[in-house]
């Protein structure tokens, strides 16, 4: 990796983040900060029924910091929970306890790649780590959507919502 990818494609996400917005309707919200830099991020999480997740995020926070929570976002929307799961425990083995790139690699070279030269500096890899560890909390926390399909009357939904009160 070049030092000139590293800087363009966080410069990129940092100044035209992607997935960044509203929160509001996620079924699910994992906030995490780092006090002493100042970094906030909040990752909203939200199941639609088939196109799998959608992330937002919203925070403040240093250039690794959101460039990580639009990559973030970016690869995760559309995957389902257990995929956003394993993607999540990769990317914070890889960059916080030093675990090999395996899966990462497999899954999302691009991340890897981006994050390598920031994953040497411990303090810079706490920012990168930081949106991630807000989606799993958000992902710990989403449960089966209820979907209730208009005439449902003997599906489990359409009993409890006929039942007397």
């Amino acid at each position: 990796m070049t030092f000139d990818i590293y800087r363009t494609r966080i410069l990129d996400h940092f100044q035209h983040p992607r997935h960044r917005g509203d929160l509001e309707g996620m079924q699910a919200v994992g906030r995490a900060s780092i006090p002493m830099c100042g970094d906030e991020v909040e990752v909203g999480v939200g199941e639609i029924e088939t196109q799998g997740l959608a992330v937002r995020f919203r925070g403040c926070g240093c250039a690794v910091c959101i460039a990580s929570a639009s990559m973030m976002a970016e690869a995760v929307t559309g995957l389902s929970r257990d995929r956003a799961h394993e993607l999540t425990r990769a990317f914070l083995g890889w960059m916080l306890d030093r675990v090999d790139a395996g899966l990462l690699m497999a899954a999302a070279p691009e991340l890897v790649e981006t994050f390598g030269a920031v994953r040497e500096a411990a303090s810079r890899a706490r920012c990168a780590a930081l949106p991630w560890g807000a989606l799993g909390d958000a992902l710990s926390l989403c449960v089966e959507p209820a979907y209730v399909t208009a005439g449902a009357t003997d599906s489990a939904a359409g009993s409890v919502l006929s039942a007397p009160g």
